[in-house]
């Protein structure tokens, strides 16, 4: 089964990718979002188009942008490499930030060894810059927090350790301080909502994907309708 279609126009898709499956070139042969959504289109036309546009780590949940023509594709990719795109995450922490809202800015370095990144408040030798903001939303009633993420850099691993660097490491993430358990290879991080304008019909899209249904979110509904 393909994870859930939010939004399909002629051009492009939208799914909601669950966090237990790859987007693409899973190694043990496991369906991925790529090779579903092809299933799915193969269904209507031969020989089908899937174009990703971006991707998001098998341990997140949230919205992926799917190209069915490579004119779109490439339409696509150049409002992503420009920042045209506004991409906004949620998360759930196992502490409050200190600061409710705030600019978050490092330099990341991707070690290839640990499979983590490493933050300098400085530039060191193969690091690149992140940044992104935030804003503390909602404590539940178990005692962990919901915060809002407004990415402004897509790097490697950037919001799980921009948000430990102070202190909010996401549910479930050990690789990054989590003392909370939470579902086997996922987190509590979403990408909740994309928003741009559609470079064919130059019309502005919100995309929203509904957070996993799970316990965990349930004190969140009503401020994430």
């Amino acid at each position: 089964m393909h994870p859930p279609i939010i939004q399909e126009t002629k051009d492009w898709l939208a799914v909601n990718k669950t966090s237990d499956m790859a987007v693409e070139g899973s190694k043990g042969g496991s369906p991925t979002v790529q090779s579903t959504i092809y299933d799915y289109l193969a269904e209507k036309h031969k020989k089908p188009f899937v174009g990703m546009v971006h991707r998001l780590d098998r341990v997140t949940s949230g919205v992926i942008l799917i190209a069915k023509k490579k004119s779109v594709l490439r339409l696509l990719n150049e409002i992503f490499r420009e920042r045209q795109i506004q991409k906004t995450y949620i998360a759930l922490s196992d502490s409050a930030p200190i600061i409710p809202k705030a600019l978050l800015e490092h330099h990341l370095l991707k070690d290839t060894e640990q499979r983590k990144a490493i933050l300098f408040d400085t530039p060191q030798a193969k690091t690149k810059e992140c940044r992104l903001r935030y804003e503390y939303l909602q404590r539940s009633s178990k005692d962990y927090h919901l915060i809002k993420i407004e990415l402004l850099t897509g790097k490697y691993h950037q919001i799980r350790a921009q948000l430990a660097s102070i202190g909010c490491p996401i549910v479930g993430d050990e690789k990054y301080g989590s003392t909370i358990a939470y579902s086997k290879r996922a987190i509590t991080l979403h990408a909740w909502q994309l928003q741009f304008t559609d470079p064919t019909t130059k019309t502005n899209i919100l995309i929203k994907a509904p957070p996993p249904i799970n316990p965990f979110w349930n004190d969140f509904k009503e401020i994430l309708q």
